[in-house]
C-alpha cells in the first residue's frame, strides 16, 4: 500500500482538499486535482519499457544476435536432458525490452525454467537497440521513419519515449568522440607546424580553410532558415579542426515564451 512520503502529500490524503498535482522533483503544483484523485493516481503500476506476449501470441520476425542465438538454442534441450531426461522444454512467454526478447521456457515435466535473450545480455550496450537508433539517426531519419520500416518488416517497434532516450544518451558518445576527434587533428596540424618551422615566439601557427553556410529554401518566396554551421579544416592534414552549429530557434523557448513563462531545462 503506498504511503504519503511529503508533508504536502500526507495533508493532500488527510483532509482530501483541492489542490494541485505534485512534481515528482520539487512537488510545485501545476493542474488542480483532489487529494482523493490524487492518492487514486499515486496507486498505479507506472508502465515501463517492457512487453510481454505469451507462446500463444508470440508472431512476426525479430532482430537478434545470430551467434548468441545459435549457442544457446541448440545446447538448451541437450543440457536439460542432462537433468530431466523425459521432459521437453516448451516456450512460455517473451518479453520485449525494446528490440531485444527475452524468452523464458520451461519443462512440461519437471517444471524448471530458463531465460535466453536475443542478444548476450553481458554487454555493457545493446548493438541492436542503439544501432537501430543510430543508424536512423545517422540517415537522416526518425522514430516515424524506423516505426515505418519495422512494421513493414513485421518486428515490434520500441516506443518513441524509449527510442529518444536513446538518442539522447547517442548524442553525448558523438559529441565526446567529434571532440576527441578534433583534438587530435590539432595535434597533428602543431606537429606539422613544427617540423616545418612554423613558429613564433614559441607558438606554432597553422594555415586553415574555413567554411560555413545556412540553408536557403523556397516556397514561393525565398527566406534563411534559422540555422547555420561553420568548419575548420587544417590544410596540412585535410582534418576538420572545429565544427560549430547555431540555431536562433529553439521550440520549448518559443513555447514558453507564448505562455510567459521560464522554459524548462533543456538542451537549447
Amino acid at each position: 500500500m503506498w504511503e504519503p512520503a511529503s508533508k504536502l502529500e500526507k495533508e493532500v490524503c488527510q483532509n482530501n482538499q483541492y489542490i494541485t498535482s505534485i512534481n515528482e522533483d520539487s512537488f510545485e503544483p501545476n493542474v488542480f486535482i483532489s487529494g482523493a484523485e490524487y492518492n487514486e493516481i499515486r496507486q498505479h503500476e507506472l508502465s515501463i519499457e517492457e512487453d510481454i506476449c505469451h507462446a500463444k501470441d508470440i508472431s512476426g520476425n525479430r532482430i537478434v544476435d545470430i551467434k548468441y542465438i545459435l549457442k544457446w538454442a541448440t545446447t538448451i534441450q541437450y543440457n536439460h536432458a542432462k537433468i530431466c531426461s523425459t521432459g521437453t522444454l516448451i516456450l512460455k512467454k517473451e518479453q520485449r525490452f525494446g528490440l531485444v526478447s527475452k524468452f523464458t521456457f520451461q519443462c512440461n515435466l519437471c517444471e524448471r525454467q530458463y531465460k535466453y535473450a536475443t542478444e548476450d545480455p553481458t554487454k555493457p550496450n545493446s548493438t541492436i537497440i542503439n544501432g537501430a537508433v543510430w543508424g536512423t539517426v545517422a540517415s537522416g531519419s526518425t522514430y516515424g521513419h524506423i516505426k515505418e520500416l519495422l512494421s513493414v518488416m513485421d518486428v515490434p517497434v520500441m516506443s518513441a519515449k524509449y527510442f529518444y532516450k536513446i538518442e539522447c544518451n547517442l548524442n553525448d558518445v558523438w559529441k565526446d568522440a567529434l571532440w576527441q576527434e578534433l583534438h587530435t587533428a590539432g595535434e597533428e596540424e602543431r606537429l606539422v607546424a613544427i617540423e616545418k618551422g612554423h613558429v613564433i615566439e614559441n607558438v606554432p601557427w597553422i594555415t586553415v580553410y574555413l567554411d560555413d553556410g545556412w540553408n536557403k529554401r523556397s516556397y514561393g518566396h525565398s527566406y534563411n532558415t534559422a540555422s547555420g554551421v561553420a568548419v575548420i579544416i587544417g590544410r596540412a592534414t585535410r582534418k576538420v579542426l572545429y565544427v560549430g552549429i547555431r540555431n536562433k530557434y529553439c521550440s520549448i523557448c518559443a513555447r514558453a515564451d507564448n505562455i510567459n513563462s521560464e522554459p524548462q531545462a533543456h538542451i537549447c
